[in-house]
């Protein structure tokens, strides 16, 4: 099965005063620092209540730390063909697409308001694909202060369980951030491969760890945030309540990391889709947060249909870049390029342009419909020119049953050539001489 994942985002802004410090039930902070505290960022250790055990005393402990109003329950996967079947090609022409695109849209919503942001990611565990989408939207420099990880084990620190009982990935990843040695990320990586058995079992373990290094170099501080193995054990009988009790666990371990003085901080969170939402982490945010939930869907490949059956039902969509688009709910999804989408489109980029107007010229076989931003125009094989300026913009090609969504990145003074036929796309860039060629 071919599969194209749709990583839904979260953001959510909040108070700064309120992960710093803030507790519950009048607990007070104690004098333990926190053990995944990066080197030389003093954090304040905050009291946890006691673990509950039975499914009732679950409920009762995650209520009195819950601030938000949630559903009763959790919501339902989406299907992300039904997603992608209901936007239009405008809609979806007006959607930030390719990886820069994407990432300064999430910024600028993360950034918004005059306290901490957060970033919820979800994503499945069925392949490595969103942990590789959820490292491009974190890295490089004025990204994000904080990168919290469900795939590593917070260390936890219930009342009435010794340290030996509740121990996680936290302080191994202290000590990588301290001696940055092999055999300390060698250490980090076997305590992964016991606790992510999805990831270690498909094959992209690798890929959660090389979000450990850019930390120990200074992008962002690293926040383990599940419970320990052997915690979730202890407490299987809790059923369905032990997502709610790794959810609050994860909570407290963000707290601590939070904790302390420190300018405002920008937190992006890697999680599984069960995890996300209003019944999910969420629910343990300040009041004063804008929440909106993630998921991660697949999208099988389009099953074979005749002619008939394509003309008279939704349009086959293939997505070539990253393209982040609503959802009926209000939250936004990422969805990852087609299984095989580079095949359908043929790149070309020559620096021979005169530098004149920037401009995008449509050409390609009759009968096929191109649409950029708001504009809409049907293909003929003389070239036409579609309204464009140098940055980021979506296309989207429709053709009987069938369409493709791409995206461009034009410079100042480019012609840009998008040519289309049944056989697929050819996008030719004219750059003016010694012009900054988009990455």
């Amino acid at each position: 099965m071919r599969v194209c994942a749709i990583v839904c985002v979260s953001v959510a802004f909040a108070l700064s005063a309120a992960c710093k410090g803030s507790s519950r039930g009048g607990e007070e902070a104690g004098a333990r620092p926190a053990s995944s505290s990066p080197p030389g960022v003093p954090k304040v250790a905050l009291a946890w209540p006691s673990l509950p055990t039975t499914p009732e005393a679950a409920r009762a402990v995650v209520d009195a730390y819950a601030v938000r109003k949630t559903h009763a329950k959790r919501p339902e996967p989406t299907s992300a063909r039904d997603l992608l079947e209901h936007l239009g090609a405008v809609e979806l022409a007006r959607a930030p697409s390719g990886d820069a695109a994407v990432k300064s849209a999430l910024l600028r919503r993360v950034s918004e308001g005059t306290g901490d942001g957060y970033l919820l990611v979800g994503v499945s565990h069925a392949s490595g694909e969103p942990v590789v989408a959820f490292r491009r939207l974190v890295e490089g420099p004025g990204s994000y202060t904080h990168v919290g990880l469900e795939p590593l084990a917070a260390d936890g620190h219930w009342s009435g369980l010794s340290d030996a009982e509740q121990r996680g990935s936290s302080a191994l990843l202290a000590t990588y951030m301290t001696k940055g040695d092999a055999e300390s990320l060698e250490a980090l990586r076997v305590a992964h491969d016991t606790h992510d058995y999805a990831a270690w079992k498909l094959g992209y373990a690798s890929l959660v760890l090389d979000l450990v290094p850019p930390s120990r170099a200074g992008a962002y501080a690293l926040v383990p945030l599940d419970m320990p193995p052997h915690l979730k054990t202890k407490l299987a009988a809790l059923g369905d309540r032990l997502l709610d009790v790794r959810e609050l666990h994860a909570f407290f371990a963000l707290r601590e990391a939070l904790s302390g003085p420190r300018p405002r901080a920008r937190v992006a969170m890697l999680w599984g889709d069960a995890h996300v939402g209003q019944s999910g982490i969420a629910r343990f945010l300040p009041v004063g947060a804008t929440v909106v939930s993630v998921h991660v869907l697949g999208l099988e490949a389009e099953p074979g249909r005749t002619s008939d059956e394509r003309d008279a039902g939704p349009p086959a969509t293939t997505v070539l870049d990253p393209l982040l688009v609503p959802m009926p709910s209000g939250d936004l999804a990422l969805v990852l390029p087609s299984p095989g989408a580079d095949s359908r489109v043929d790149r070309v980029r020559r620096a021979d342009g005169d530098g004149g107007e920037t401009r995008l010229l449509v050409s390609g076989e009759p009968g096929m419909v191109v649409t950029v931003g708001g504009h809409t125009i049907r293909v003929t094989a003389k070239a036409q020119a579609i309204p464009a300026s140098a940055g980021d913009l979506t296309y989207v090609v429709e053709r009987k049953g069938t369409r493709i969504v791409g995206a461009l990145t034009l410079v100042a003074g480019e012609a840009c050539e998008l040519r289309a036929d049944r056989a697929g796309l050819h996008v030719e860039h004219h750059l003016p001489k010694d012009a900054d060629r988009p990455r």
